[in-house]
């Protein structure tokens, strides 16, 4: 008896100019970089080669020239980093120069030539942190504030340079955390007896629309794990994580410093963490100020995507217009000449 198995190994295969094409056009990029990638050592290539030659040139940079933002919109200037070239070497590293439109009337554009705007610029790429990047990166519709690795700034040309594949696995590392824990919840949801049956009405919405109340708690979660993880055997950042949690998990009306000294072991006076108290604080801070910084940067992105198709919609209704009249005025003429 034939098996489902041998009757797929029987199959003939795609040829690889299929493949690659159909890999070109994925637009699940997140699927493509965390999955699709690692099936073989050739279609990791195939895929890197693709990130590199399609979507790194639509990846935009852009460093908030501000030390925080806790809301509201804010009046400084930011610096957008576009592609520019690979290293020359091995073309590890990609270099991100300052995008410049001439003309443009925006404040942004109009204080790049300045001396102080440029030296703010290198101190927040130097003065840099994974508590406060102070920078956000645009990946298609996606934006996140992940690491750059191995970063360096070069004043004189006005770029940046990074390693390009540690930058998208960061990246698509917390789409793909991300991407589970929606599920998860999906899945906790649709489990819940007062729910009922509600997997095949959950199972056809978008997942972007899903749980907005709680995305920003996932992104949390999903945040502080990327944090715990970087300050591995910091035993000061590591309690101040915990803290934080136990902190922003408080229901009561208390302070911040009155749950910290009541609930958090190590902080009350005479023990050992009480000196490093200012930590979770300025964390929540930090936080609070990056997750603005990428809300901002996506709901900016949304504007400009609406503006777009509001713009394409018109144009199609314009030229809808113009065809009809032209149709009318040639069936118009056709039955003047007989």
């Amino acid at each position: 008896m034939t098996t489902a198995r041998q009757k797929a190994a029987s199959c003939p295969s795609l040829p690889l100019e299929v493949w690659i094409h159909v890999l070109e056009h994925y637009d699940d990029l997140n699927h493509l970089w965390s999955t699709c990638r690692h099936v073989s050592a050739g279609w990791k290539l195939y895929i890197e080669q693709i990130f590199a030659q399609r979507h790194l040139q639509g990846t935009k940079i852009v460093y908030q020239l501000e030390k925080n933002n806790l809301g509201g919109k804010s009046r400084r200037p930011e610096m957008h980093m576009t592609f520019s070239h690979f290293s020359p070497d091995d073309k590890t590293l990609a270099h991100f120069k300052a995008e410049v439109h001439e003309g443009s009337k925006s404040s942004v554009i109009r204080s790049l030539t300045t001396k102080t705007v440029w030296e703010r610029w290198v101190d927040q790429v130097r003065s840099s942190r994974p508590e406060n990047p102070r920078y956000t990166i645009q990946i298609e519709r996606m934006v996140n504030d992940t690491e750059l690795p191995r970063v360096m700034v070069n004043l004189g040309a006005r770029e940046i340079s990074f390693d390009w594949r540690g930058m998208f696995q960061a990246f698509f590392r917390e789409e793909e955390r991300f991407r589970v824990l929606c599920e998860r919840e999906i899945e906790n949801c649709t489990l819940q007896p007062e729910n009922g049956n509600l997997r095949g009405l959950f199972s056809e919405v978008p997942q972007e629309t899903i749980f907005r109340s709680q995305r920003r708690e996932l992104q949390k979660r999903i945040r502080r794990e990327r944090l715990k993880e970087h300050y591995e055997g910091d035993e000061e950042m590591t309690w101040a994580l915990n803290a934080l949690d136990i902190i922003t998990n408080d229901t009561t009306s208390r302070s911040m410093q009155q749950t910290l000294e009541d609930d958090v072991p190590g902080a009350r006076i005479g023990e050992r963490f009480h000196d490093w108290c200012h930590l979770p604080q300025s964390l929540y801070m930090d936080e609070w100020s990056s997750f603005n910084w990428v809300e901002r940067h996506a709901f900016q992105l949304a504007v400009e995507r609406e503006k777009s198709k509001k713009t394409e919609f018109e144009k199609r209704m314009y030229t809808s217009r113009v065809t009809r009249a032209s149709s009318r005025r040639s069936a118009g003429s056709q039955t003047a000449q007989e």
